[in-house]
């Protein structure tokens, strides 16, 4: 099993059935941080300005990285159930906002509840999932005679580097973390000690990871 945190790869938007002549649409996608978050937020307002309510909840990194907004409906009733719903299904990173057209008869707190819920629920089991993989960005700089061996290590493990060609060879290439000791080492024995690696790691980068149930 994967150890990788599970976000979203795109976004999608779902209708759900009318309850007492309210009706929802669900929406659910990735947001990497607040401003994200925020800025799909201003998005959903935009697309539906009739819409009375625009509830929604975000899950990003970190324990605290954790957003919520009942958006005018009663406390606890909308923001609350959405993010129940992003943390019941193990996912980081991700938005969900739930538009609500008023049909003329109040649900209640707990009709709220239950309406928040599902139409959360109807856009994350829409949604696709991906792994965020951490990344890592690596520049190996190789004499004309390791050009050889050096491609074969690369093509041993599927890697297409750019390629830029000097006084001797520069390959440069993005892969996951996890994957760099192993090249490393290849690296080493291809070229007696000879190939120079510079590493960077990046952000966690998003692999598609299979479409959800």
């Amino acid at each position: 099993m994967s150890s990788h945190p599970v976000s979203l790869a795109a976004p999608v938007e779902v209708h759900t059935d009318p309850i007492k002549g309210s009706r929802f649409i669900g929406w659910a996608g990735p947001a990497a941080d607040r401003a994200a978050c925020d800025a799909a937020v201003a998005e959903r307002k935009a697309a539906y300005p009739d819409a009375r309510h625009h509830c929604w909840a975000w899950l990003g990194h970190g324990p605290t990285d954790i957003a919520f907004s009942d958006a005018g409906e009663p406390n606890g009733s909308a923001g609350r159930p959405i993010l129940d719903v992003l943390r019941g299904q193990g996912l980081t990173d991700s938005l969900v906002v739930v538009s609500r057209w008023f049909g003329g008869t109040k649900l209640g707190v707990g009709g709220l509840v239950r309406a928040y819920g599902a139409a959360a629920n109807a856009a994350l089991d829409a949604a696709e999932r991906i792994e965020l993989v951490p990344q890592t960005h690596l520049v190996i700089d190789v004499a004309y005679a390791d050009l050889n061996p050096v491609e074969a290590a690369l093509a041993q493990r599927d890697l297409t580097p750019e390629r830029a060609f000097g006084d001797g060879v520069r390959f440069t290439l993005t892969l996951a973390s996890e994957a760099v000791p192993d090249l490393q080492i290849a690296l080493r024995d291809a070229t007696a000690g000879r190939a120079r690696v510079h590493a960077d790691d990046l952000d966690a980068d998003s692999q598609p990871h299979g479409a959800s149930p």
